[in-house]
């Protein structure tokens, strides 16, 4: 978890697999953000360090997001953040599976 005078933030990190190599996806992002809005998870996003890897021969698209809440961030927990992306990949083609853990 990250600190500063105002907010506190916490970080997790998602891997995807992919049928082929991706390095960026905003609609993906956005989607993201739109479902962890409206579950009212957070109040602030930040997307960061993309990457791409192969993993026992599959691709694997992964990336950091920052996560606040200013009014309970009692309610950033991961148990919150995969319900709200339950069923997130299913209109992306070529994604396969979805994995998120606390940084």
């Amino acid at each position: 978890m990250c600190t500063s005078c105002t907010e506190s933030k916490k970080v997790f990190s998602v891997q995807i697999t992919t049928a082929e190599t991706v390095s960026n996806n905003m609609d993906l992002y956005k989607e993201i953000a739109c479902r962890l809005f409206r579950e009212k998870v957070i109040s602030h996003i930040n997307v960061g360090n993309n990457r791409t890897y192969v993993e026992n021969s599959q691709n694997i698209f992964a990336f950091d997001l920052h996560l606040t809440n200013v009014h309970d961030i009692g309610k950033v927990t991961l148990e919150n953040i995969e319900s709200a992306l339950d069923g997130v990949l299913l209109s992306f083609k070529g994604y396969e599976e979805l994995k998120v853990t606390l940084s």
